[in-house]
């Protein structure tokens, strides 16, 4: 079992009760001991969990912003099947939002086959690798969100306006029956307005996100023209248009 796997078995675990112990993890994940504790240190040092009496407690997701170096250890071959799905989508001459989520960063493997396009990102990372891969690159810049990696607020709104995009892919903290929604308030205002300024809006949700619900809103379920997802068993009903891969 990779260490990610375990990752998110302990999470899944924690969020379904109030305290496990190392013990009752090592017998449930079919590993020693010590290297449990290994795994809770790891998540206690990215604010997910608080380690106590041999074991842990979860702490809320839903009012703690997880840092993207350990979100983008979680669920990678599915992240990248639906940005290889997503990048289907993109046309040539076109210019893209992509946002600096996790999952979409994925995106960027998939845009060397297409031509003279140009990419907006507020993500860091996605800058430093779309440069990497000789594809026009615009950075928004702006406040850094340091759990995010990514810029956002009033700089990065004033950059964005200057442009006209032809197609968004946007992720986020989760969806529900309603509501697309975002941990910080930054980064869930400069989504709203990069959908504003787009023609065609593209939200990629894994099935994690599902049910989930943040303090922000960005959009209702209903605004974005495609919901990308690899959960048939979603509640989209409201949705434009739903791709299961």
């Amino acid at each position: 079992m990779s260490k990610s796997t375990r990752f998110e078995q302990i999470l899944e675990m924690l969020d379904n009760e109030q305290y496990v112990s190392a013990r009752k993890l090592s017998e449930k994940l079919f590993v020693s001991i010590p290297t449990i504790r290994r795994d809770l240190s790891t998540l206690e040092k990215n604010g997910l969990i608080i380690r106590s009496r041999g074991g842990a407690h979860r702490i809320s997701a839903g009012h703690h912003e997880i840092p993207i170096d350990f979100r983008s250890t979680v669920k990678v071959s599915e992240k990248r099947l639906l940005c290889k799905e997503a990048a289907k989508l993109i046309k040539d001459n076109s210019v893209i939002f992509i946002d600096g989520s996790s999952t979409v960063s994925y995106l960027i493997n998939y845009l060397n086959e297409k031509k003279d396009i140009t990419v907006i990102t507020n993500g860091i990372k996605n800058c430093f690798l779309l440069a990497s891969k000789g594809i026009k690159t615009i950075s928004l810049g702006g406040e850094i969100i340091e759990s995010s990696l990514v810029y956002a607020g009033d700089i990065s709104l004033e950059i964005l306006k200057r442009f006209n995009i032809d197609i968004m892919f946007f992720s986020a903290y989760g969806i529900d029956g309603d509501f697309i929604s975002e941990t910080n308030l930054n980064e869930a205002l400069l989504k709203q307005n990069a959908m504003r300024r787009s023609k065609k809006t593209v939200f990629i949700c894994d099935g994690e996100k599902i049910g989930l619900t943040a303090k922000y809103n960005i959009c209702e379920v209903k605004e974005p023209d495609i919901i990308l997802t690899n959960s048939k068993e979603n509640n989209f009903y409201a949705a434009k248009k739903v791709i299961v891969i």
